[in-house]
């Protein structure tokens, strides 16, 4: 396809675009592994745009083809796990792969090389079957939405009430890495206060933990152990109470389960 006939296509299709600061290395692997989503989806992309411009990254890729990627997830909750545990798998061997890589300093340009080829490729494998979630929340904004919409009102539920409903029934059951690792730190902050003589030895571990939140396309980070004692402290300044309060208000996902039950009773939502 020659730059003409790209322009043309982009121009008359609807696409689903998605852009973030970025340099071409860090997001190859995914925009590269779109090409391997055949391998779990009966529904793949054809054509996937992504353009560049001083360390900002554009991808274009088809509003039609996103929805019937995740309209089989949707429909097939069985399916849905099958490729869940694929990536578990993938991801496993792709952490142990980079586990096992050490003294670079002593590598020859050429074993250099064929240590990133590996690196790269399994790395691509590893965000194929993944890739179904990359426009997920506009899935859900838009033809989720629009089908729980049409099924509270045909229950006599107003628009507002049932949006507050909606938004509940979204809101994940489970901790991201970004609450797990806030909660990491509150429960250091309790040892910081309480002068607890593991305290550093904590410290140290969740560093290695989490020295990663920083990264985005752009930027690689490595965090320090100061950095996150700094957040630390930073907590330290609320009471044991507010602390283990709001640590409880974190870890405690049962109440979020019970009013997806609640709510899916209430509603008497189908599957």
């Amino acid at each position: 396809m020659n730059f003409s006939q790209a322009l043309r296509l982009a121009k008359t299709k609807v696409w689903t675009t998605a852009s973030a600061p970025a340099v071409y290395q860090y997001c190859q692997p995914f925009i590269q592994g779109f090409s391997l989503m055949k391998r779990y989806y009966k529904n793949t992309h054809d054509f996937v745009f992504l353009t560049l411009d001083n360390t900002y990254g554009c991808q274009l890729t088809k509003e039609q083809n996103n929805f019937k990627i995740i309209k089989e997830l949707y429909q097939d909750h069985k399916k849905s796990k099958v490729v869940i545990k694929m990536w578990e798998k993938l991801r496993n061997s792709f952490y142990i792969y980079c586990q096992g890589i050490n003294n670079l300093k002593d590598f020859s340009d050429k074993k250099l090389f064929e240590k990133y080829q590996e690196f790269f490729n399994l790395f691509v494998e590893l965000w194929a079957p993944a890739l179904s979630v990359d426009v997920m929340g506009t899935y859900t904004e838009t033809e989720l939405l629009n089908k729980f919409f049409a099924y509270t009102d045909s229950k006599d539920i107003s628009k507002n009430i049932a949006a507050s409903y909606f938004t509940e029934l979204c809101r994940p059951a489970y901790n991201s890495f970004l609450l797990q690792e806030h909660a990491s730190v509150l429960k250091l902050s309790l040892s910081y206060k309480h002068k607890e003589n593991d305290f550093e030895e904590r410290l140290k571990k969740h560093q290695q933990n989490y020295f990663w939140v920083e990264n985005s396309y752009r930027d690689i980070k490595v965090l320090n152990e100061n950095y996150f004692l700094e957040k630390v402290k930073e907590e330290s300044n609320k009471t044991i109470s507010q602390i283990d309060k709001e640590l409880k208000e974190v870890t405690d996902l049962n109440k979020i389960k019970q009013r997806h039950t609640e709510l899916f009773k209430k509603l008497n939502l189908p599957e």
